[in-house]
Formats: C-alpha cells, sequence, structure tokens
C-alpha cells in the first residue's frame, strides 16, 4: 500500500478514536476502531503522529501494553512531541492506578497510599476514559478508597463499555446489596 494510503488510514483512525472516546459505548464504532488498529499497528511506522494515533486508540480499547509500546517509538522518533508525552503521561496514571489500588487493599490504613491513590483518580478522572479495564480499575479504586457508589457507577459504565467483560460482572455482584460489598 502506499504511504499516501496509509496516511489516509491514520487519519481515519484518529478520527474513529475521537468520536469513541466520545461515545465509548457504541459497539459498531468500537469495533471500527479496533479492525483499524490491527491494520495498522503491524505496519513499522517511524512516524511520531502515526505512532501517538495508534497508541491513542490502543488505550481506548483497553491495549495499554501495546500503546506503550508505540508511545515509546514515537518519543523516540520525537522526544518532544506534545501528543506523545501527553499520552505517556495517561498511561503512567493507569500504571498508577493499578499499583496504588493494590497497595491500599494490601494495606488499608496506608494514609499516603490513600492520598496518591486519590489524587490518581481525581485526575484520570478529569480525562475521558474509553477503556473498559481503566473504567474497571477506577471502580477497583473507588472500592479500595471506600467509595461505593463511585464503584458502582464505574461497574456499571465498564460493562455499558463492554457488556461481555467478565471481571466487571463479577465485582457488580459483590458491589450489590447482600453480595459482598467491600474492597475488591
Amino acid at each position: 500500500m502506499k504511504s499516501s494510503c496509509w496516511f489516509v488510514k491514520g487519519i481515519e483512525l484518529e478520527k474513529d478514536s475521537a468520536a469513541l472516546i466520545q461515545n465509548q459505548a457504541n459497539q459498531a464504532l468500537r469495533s471500527n476502531v479496533s479492525t483499524e488498529v490491527a491494520a495498522l499497528a503491524p505496519r513499522n511506522f517511524t512516524d511520531p503522529q502515526m505512532l501517538t494515533s495508534i497508541a491513542r486508540a490502543q488505550v481506548a480499547l483497553g491495549d495499554n501494553s501495546g500503546a506503550q509500546e508505540n508511545v515509546a517509538k514515537a518519543l523516540q522518533a520525537a522526544p518532544s512531541n506534545s501528543d506523545a508525552v501527553a499520552l505517556q503521561k495517561r498511561l503512567q496514571l493507569d500504571s498508577d492506578l493499578t499499583q496504588l489500588t493494590a497497595k491500599v487493599k494490601n494495606n488499608p490504613n496506608d494514609v499516603a497510599a490513600k492520598s496518591q491513590l486519590s489524587q490518581v483518580v481525581t485526575d484520570l478522572g478529569k480525562t475521558q476514559i474509553a477503556s473498559p479495564v481503566t473504567t474497571l480499575n477506577m471502580a477497583s479504586a473507588h472500592s479500595a478508597l471506600g467509595n461505593e457508589a463511585q464503584a458502582a457507577a464505574s461497574v456499571t459504565k465498564a460493562l455499558q463499555i463492554d457488556p461481555n467483560l467478565k471481571e466487571a460482572m463479577g465485582f457488580q455482584n459483590k458491589l450489590k446489596p447482600g453480595g459482598g460489598a467491600g474492597p475488591m
């Protein structure tokens, strides 16, 4: 395929990813983005903007490891690329969310970890999350912090994004009255 065709496909991916972030539960759009990523991700792109576009889509789909690889390539090619730097910070928030949630669950009396987790939850809450995995991780963080209503809302959102997400179904059952509510 000619490079101009790949460029067009990259623009389509960017447009569809932005639309998915605005409408996280749109399964047809999610499927389109997934198909576009599957076509573009295996290519050996060196353009930092293309790599960042692919990574942004991967984050929206919940593939943070794939996104991290593409962001690293983008930053290697252009260390000051503001889009890649911002996406790297977003990926770090996702990683911090998971690590700090586990830390708080293992030691619920760790005030410093709770404070850090609360800040990460606040920071991520300022972003638009299209990933059902990150949304479920937010639910787990809210639960670890004792915010059961917010945990339930995040689980509901995760299931709207991906109705077949088994982890979310299990978590939702634990949050229901009589279902063993409490930190997961």
